[in-house]
């Protein structure tokens, strides 16, 4: 075993990157929220999808959202994302990677 290469886990991150996905409580999404993450998307763009799931913890139910529209470049829309779960907006965020 040995080292071939190093590289910055932000750089696979654009690299490797499928896709980034949301998980939203539905009691969070309002038009502040919808404003929000299009600003973020609009602001950002790139080449990596977003995808949304959605949970009604009520219903027990979720729905997961595929943006066909919006892509988004992934080492600048993470630390606005980062910024709307510290807000407790958005539960959880998953950067999905190809396999290398």
């Amino acid at each position: 075993f040995y080292i071939s290469k190093m590289e910055l886990m932000q750089d696979l991150f654009e690299k490797y990157g499928k896709s980034i996905t949301l998980t939203l409580n539905s009691e969070k999404i309002d038009n502040e929220f919808v404003k929000t993450i299009s600003k973020a998307a609009s602001s950002c763009k790139g080449n990596v999808p977003i995808n949304m799931v959605i949970k009604d913890y009520e219903m027990d139910m979720s729905v997961t959202l595929n943006s066909s529209k919006h892509k988004v470049n992934i080492r600048n829309i993470v630390p606005q994302i980062e910024e709307l779960e510290r807000k407790g907006i958005i539960e959880q965020f998953e950067i999905n990677v190809n396999p290398l």
